[in-house]
């Protein structure tokens, strides 16, 4: 309802609401997403309203407590520092943010950034247990190289010589490595989008933006929890004990389409990239004839997106240290490649099977009835 200046009376309930409620700052500035009395049905009628935890008084100064309250904290696994709130909002005052009935569009303005923080915490645990990791497997002692003795002086080898344990790191490595590079090159389009003074720019990275902002959030956040178990593996029993856009790598492939040293970088990425947009267009033609085909493709999809997008990282990447491949550089270039080329040998064929499951539709997920389950 709508009070006599013009503000908004807000009753309802919201859950998973990070930082909902706590004492670290004076006031409490919540942005929530409701809908007026008459508004349409649907996310289309969703209005977006600023509803402070203490109203403010005409100098600036805190009045009194609005009525909204946490209802309970939920008991989460992780990410403790973060109070997760279940909101009861009685009748609190609020005041819309834009237009009515245009709150979501205003939401994802922030919505956008906070994804790409989502996926960034996937990056942080990724290279938290990557550097653990690769300290225990360069300490723990354990048989010997294959190849024979690697440290005479002691008892046993570093276990950073067995070409699982290798397999793992760098799996962890790439990964994480690609991670950096594509949440950078998303937040360049964030960049672009918001300070852009060219119009045609701004459409542009905000189509950018719709299209790689869920990428960042899922794929680096699934991945984030395979490095983990990957860095456990590592550890062995110690690991349990607490102590994308497609013109933009067009323009890329043919701009380096006669670059040295970048063949071997550019035929599998162009292949991974006509696999992307063969899979796309078959999704769309189930989608013709299948309500389900959307679903039941979504989350193959999405790690094919990915890997088709940390190809185009690597690949960057690799350009970048072929270019600079000089020994005054040290080595860092030098592991980029060695990366890079793990990569692309050994993470992206995995993207050949999704693609192949992705095209097997919804049939064998809906098949068998809800009461057989």
């Amino acid at each position: 309802t709508v009070n006599a200046d013009g503000s908004y009376a807000i009753t309802g309930t919201k859950i998973f609401i990070s930082w909902g409620e706590h004492d670290l700052t004076e006031n409490i500035v919540h942005l929530v997403l409701a809908k007026l009395p008459d508004a349409p049905a649907g996310s289309k009628g969703i209005s977006l309203f600023l509803v402070p935890k203490f109203l403010p008084n005409e100098d600036g100064s805190l009045g009194q407590r609005n009525p909204l309250f946490c209802g309970s904290i939920e008991k989460k696994m992780g990410i403790k520092g973060s109070p997760t709130c279940v909101m009861n909002y009685e009748g609190a005052r609020g005041w819309l943010v834009g237009e009515p009935n245009k709150g979501l569009a205003g939401m994802f303005t922030m919505m956008n950034y906070e994804r790409l923080c989502v996926g960034l915490q996937g990056v942080g645990i990724s290279d938290a247990s990557y550097q653990n990791a690769i300290t225990y497997a360069r300490e723990r002692l354990q048989s010997r190289s294959p190849e024979g003795v690697k440290n005479p002086q002691g008892a046993a080898d570093p276990i950073i010589v067995h070409p699982d344990v290798r397999r793992m790191l760098l799996t962890m490595r790439a990964y994480t490595e690609g991670a950096r590079a594509f949440y950078t090159y998303v937040a360049k389009w964030l960049d672009i989008a918001k300070f852009s003074d060219v119009e045609a720019e701004r459409v542009g990275a905000e189509n950018m933006i719709a299209l790689l902002t869920p990428v960042a959030k899922a794929f680096m956040t699934d991945k984030g929890m395979e490095i983990a178990l990957l860095g456990q593996q590592v550890f062995g029993g110690h690991g349990y004990i607490r102590e994308w856009g497609q013109d933009d790598v067009e323009a890329f492939l043919a701009a380096d389409s006669g670059l040295a040293g970048m063949e071997e970088f550019n035929v599998p990425l162009r292949a991974a990239l006509e696999r992307l947009q063969s899979v796309t267009d078959a999704v769309i033609e189930q989608a013709n004839g299948d309500p389900n085909a959307v679903g039941a493709a979504a989350v193959e999809y999405l790690h094919l997106f990915g890997f088709t997008a940390y190809a185009y990282m690597w690949a960057m990447m690799a350009k970048a240290a072929l270019a600079r491949q000089h020994p005054q550089d040290g080595d860092f270039y030098t592991a980029k490649l060695a990366v890079a080329r793990f990569f692309f040998k050994r993470l992206l064929p995995q993207s050949t099977a999704l693609a192949e499951t992705i095209l097997q539709g919804s049939e064998s997920i809906m098949a068998l009835d809800a009461e057989l389950f």
